[in-house]
């Protein structure tokens, strides 16, 4: 159980979180401004390369319904990766 409430406080605090929100949309901008369009695809990269590696990390330790929404997540963010280096 104290997982899934690790993994639910992971995921709401950029949610909650208006100042971090802000800094993450001011620096894209700034990145957009100056085409570094490969620094953008790399930070996101690897910022969901993280949430994947915490996701699978707590596998073993989730209940089965947890593991499932899991496997579904990384599978999407995998997808996200994927998808915005081909852009």
């Amino acid at each position: 159980f104290s997982h899934e409430v690790w993994l639910l406080l992971q995921h709401a605090n950029v949610l909650a979180n208006p100042m971090c929100q802000r800094l993450d949309r001011q620096y894209g901008i700034a990145l957009l401004q100056k085409n570094f369009f490969w620094a953008i695809s790399g930070t996101l990269s690897a910022y969901w390369s993280r949430e994947v590696c915490s996701m699978l990390a707590c596998i073993p330790f989730v209940q089965e319904r947890t593991q499932v929404l899991l496997l579904i997540s990384s599978a999407y963010h995998f997808v996200k990766i994927y998808g915005v280096n081909q852009d």
